[in-house]
């Protein structure tokens, strides 16, 4: 299957592609040695501490378009609740790549609790927009 090109997104715009990355945390929101649950497309999720990830893609893009970022927690705490913000785009490089940062309700960076997952969307172009 071809990543680049077999996506049927229903979308007018050409060139297009989504990305899903769907993943449970571990201890402290780390991610190493996480397998992802989807996530054709994605080279490697990696946390920074902090809350900060770094999510690489295998391939190249000339713009990240969208994030849809959403976590769902392991146990309800409003107290423990995050979202995640977009924070750097480095999609149109050699090592094509996006950072989130999980955030609480004030807006301070924070770790997801262990088992909290992501379930993140990437709408990658994959050549200039006209």
């Amino acid at each position: 299957m071809n990543r680049m090109t077999s996506q049927d997104g229903a979308d007018f715009q050409r060139s297009t592609v989504n990305i899903d990355l769907d993943i449970v945390l571990g201890t402290a929101g780390a991610t190493t040695g996480i397998v992802p649950k989807v996530g054709a497309g994605i080279l490697s999720i990696v946390s920074g501490g902090s809350g900060v990830y770094t999510v690489t893609f295998q391939d190249g893009y000339t713009d990240c378009l969208n994030v849809i970022e959403n976590v769902i927690q392991a146990a309800y705490s409003a107290s423990g609740a995050v979202y995640m913000t977009w924070t750097t785009d480095s999609s149109a490089t050699a090592t094509p790549s996006v950072v989130l940062t999980a955030r609480t309700a004030a807006g301070a960076a924070v770790q997801p609790a262990t088992g909290d997952r992501l379930k993140l969307t990437f709408r990658m172009a994959t050549a200039p927009l006209i």
